[in-house]
């Protein structure tokens, strides 16, 4: 029997959940191999998929320690669809949507499941497993947009706007919007200033003598979070 190093699949940093998924050889001799990263790459909010090279004479346990406040399960065990390559995943005494030992595979946090190949495992064949939430996850607006900026300025005069989101958003997805007829417009993307957690921007106040330019806060979609925007305001030039 071939012994395989032990696999650990990791979530991608888009994924708002982590965990492991490790792989390790049945009947190992001594001490436990080093462990192999792969990363289950995130697909939607709710679904990620990882990708796992076969070879050979493959007798490997899954194991998975998927955390318990938005629990997983195996969704799906498909191959890669370019090469034949013929695998099985099997339960203890149950078929490969099995998991935690539960029938219709819809536990998630803990399973397990022995991933076997034959001896004439063609090369580039992968085993891809999709994950998904026992519970789907919603995309919430976020919960707060607050701003500081002045109520009037000179013309070429530096006019600075601050910004504080709740939840903090990724860099690069808070920006200062100009109204536009009936659209809005983007005038600067602010910056997240880790001092005083929160986003600011500096611009070169460039609009004509008393006129007034309506602006707000926009918080650009990011995961589990849709894009929302904060009230109207004014800035009017004085001169």
């Amino acid at each position: 029997m071939k012994i395989s190093k032990r696999i650990s699949v990791g979530l991608s940093a888009a994924v708002l959940s982590a965990g492991l998924l490790p792989l390790s050889a049945v009947g190992a001799a001594s001490a436990a191999p080093a462990a192999v990263q792969f990363t289950c790459v995130s697909a939607t909010i709710n679904t990620c998929v990882v990708t796992i090279p076969l070879t050979s004479e493959m007798n490997e346990q899954v194991g998975s320690t998927m955390p318990d406040h938005h629990p997983w399960f195996n969704s799906e065990a498909d191959g890669n669809g370019k090469v034949s390559a013929p695998y099985t995943m099997s339960g203890p005494g149950a078929p490969e949507t099995f998991w935690d030992g539960v029938s219709g595979g819809t536990q998630g946090v803990v399973w397990s499941a022995l991933l076997q190949t034959g001896s004439n495992e063609p090369a580039g064949g992968d085993a891809v497993l999709t994950f998904q939430h026992v519970t789907p996850l919603k995309a919430k607006h976020y919960a707060s947009i607050s701003w500081s900026a002045p109520s009037t300025a000179l013309r070429h005069q530096t006019v600075s706007i601050t910004a504080v989101v709740k939840p903090v958003p990724p860099k690069g997805h808070v920006q200062l919007q100009r109204q536009s007829g009936k659209s809005w417009v983007k005038v600067a993307t602010l910056t997240f200033e880790s001092k005083h957690h929160d986003w600011t921007a500096h611009l070169t106040w460039k609009a004509r003598k008393h006129t007034k330019v309506r602006l707000r806060i926009f918080a650009a979609a990011a995961p589990l979070l849709l894009a929302t925007a904060g009230p109207a305001f004014t800035i009017k030039t004085t001169g």
